[in-house]
């Protein structure tokens, strides 16, 4: 059996061991009882916590909708089709509206799925260490879904295992999500093995990860820089060698099952597949199935973000290809590719946490505890940049290393660090999130696109209607955020 589909089919027998497309049937009060009676120990509890991993998986979350919606507002990036309204950063049009409310919900239901497992499995019969882990990872899972919501939505309502049953609940501010956050994650770092069980589920390093970087959200850069440090002096993660462009299919391969770069991945295989890297292609070229690709996303030779791209960094030709499309030249993106599959979903993994992300992390933790870029802060950033050139990552190449003497202050450096993290996380979706956390989208698109960002929605999604039909709690006049 490819290696893949049967690392995945571990998670699927999770969900077919529950019977349920999206585990629904914990909502309904009738069939209550039959799933306190389900999680009777350990080996059951995983099987249900295993179904949450569907829900990550999904088209409306990280399969397509999240990461398409964030490419086409980075710098380097342009929607096209019914993704093109996005570049104009105005806010969302209907059309996306309609996409993000069922983002909205499957994170939500993340969240509920996780605290109904939390309360019921107390009861469970298993070992003091069966239930750190499995509590431990289902409150990694949880606090993953509310990151993402309040990146896109801000203060959102609050539920854990204790009101979960509510169902309604008033909009915490974004300090009150991000304080369940990193409780959620410091037990989570506490509580999870310290090696994976199997790819694309938590271990402590990849709460850690997380950990560090809702530090550098919350501008305390002390933790997340020891943080990140942790993750490093662990020696439990290392870059994959690069020689030649292609090597970073290594990494990003649609048969890659593991590497030693990988920290937390949502899974796909050609069974449970995505459909991101089908949006990157255009019909006819030979890095998806032919006769398929809607090309949703862009770049453009004259975007200065590919401009500034130096030809022997191999990161350029490895992401980029040329195409004309509907007689105009464009640059696609050929990080994920999947030639052999027949259809419009593929099997390349969401690369949410990678080692390469940990050292810029903290790269720029460092630099801004210290006020100013240090040695090792540059040392950490120059093992991403050699692999990039081919070089290996730990040994000082004068031809190719950043000097700290050329970026000696700590805004030429943050910019530096957001460069290299723009070319080594190329259409993973978390470029426009980078941004706008450093206080850069406007000034970075304006450079790149000479587009001027004037409206307040470039960096909020709405507030479903739904919450405000039914939520008693939300007022659309002072609970919808900024222009919208």
């Amino acid at each position: 059996m490819n290696m893949k589909k049967y690392i995945l089919s571990l998670i699927a027998i999770g969900i077919m061991a529950w019977g349920c497309e999206d585990l629904d049937v914990l909502q309904e009060e009738p069939k209550y009882d039959a799933v306190e009676t389900f999680m009777t120990n350990a080996e059951r509890t995983e099987s249900v916590i295993l179904s949450c991993y569907y829900q990550l998986r999904r088209d409306q979350l990280f399969g397509r909708y999240e990461q398409m919606i964030n490419e086409t507002q980075a710098d380097y990036n342009y929607g096209s089709g019914s993704y093109a309204y996005m570049s104009s950063y105005t806010g969302l049009d209907q059309t996306n509206i309609s996409r993000i409310n069922d983002t909205w919900a499957i994170l939500y239901r993340v969240v509920r799925f996780a605290n109904e497992i939390l309360e019921l499995m107390q009861d469970a019969n298993m070992s003091e260490q069966s239930y750190k882990e499995l509590s431990g990872e289902l409150k990694f899972l949880r606090a993953l879904a509310y990151l993402r919501l309040t990146w896109h939505w801000g203060g959102i309502p609050l539920f854990d295992e204790t009101n979960w049953k509510e169902l309604i609940r008033p909009r915490a501010t974004v300090a009150e999500v991000y304080n369940l956050i990193v409780s959620d994650l410091t037990y989570a770092e506490q509580s999870l093995p310290d090696a994976v069980k199997q790819y694309g589920r938590p271990s402590k390093w990849a709460a850690k990860t997380c950990l560090t970087e809702v530090y550098l959200y919350l501008q305390r850069w002390v933790e997340a820089r020891d943080k990140a440090l942790e993750v490093i002096n662990s020696n439990k993660y290392s870059l994959v060698p690069v020689t030649v462009a292609d090597d970073f299919y290594n990494i990003f391969g649609p048969d890659i099952v593991g590497t030693p770069e990988e920290i937390f991945y949502i899974k796909y295989n050609s069974q449970n597949g995505a459909m991101f890297a089908w949006m990157c292609h255009t019909t006819g070229t030979s890095y998806i199935n032919p006769t398929q690709g809607p090309m949703g996303l862009y770049s453009l030779a004259a975007n200065k973000f590919i401009v500034d791209w130096d030809a022997a960094d191999l990161r350029r030709p490895f992401n980029l290809y040329n195409a004309t499309v509907s007689g105009v030249a464009r640059k696609l993106c050929k990080k994920f590719i999947d030639p052999d599959q027949t259809g419009s979903y593929t099997s390349n993994d969401n690369p949410l946490y990678k080692y390469s992300d940990l050292l810029l992390y903290y790269a720029e933790a460092a630099a801004r505890a210290a006020n100013g870029p240090t040695a090792d802060s540059m040392e950490k950033l120059n093992w991403v940049h050699r692999r990039a050139y081919g070089k290996d990552p730990k040994t000082a190449n004068a031809t190719v290393d950043l000097k700290l003497a050329d970026y000696n202050t700590l805004e030429s450096f943050i910019n530096l660090v957001l460069k290299e993290r723009g070319y080594e996380t190329y259409c993973e979706g978390k470029r426009y999130i980078d941004l706008i956390r450093c206080g850069k989208l406007a000034e970075y698109v304006k450079y790149a696109k000479n587009i001027d960002i004037t409206s307040d929605a470039a960096y909020w999604w709405p507030i479903p209607d739904n919450e405000f039909l039914h939520n008693p709690y939300f007022n659309v006049e002072t609970d919808q955020n900024p222009g919208y």
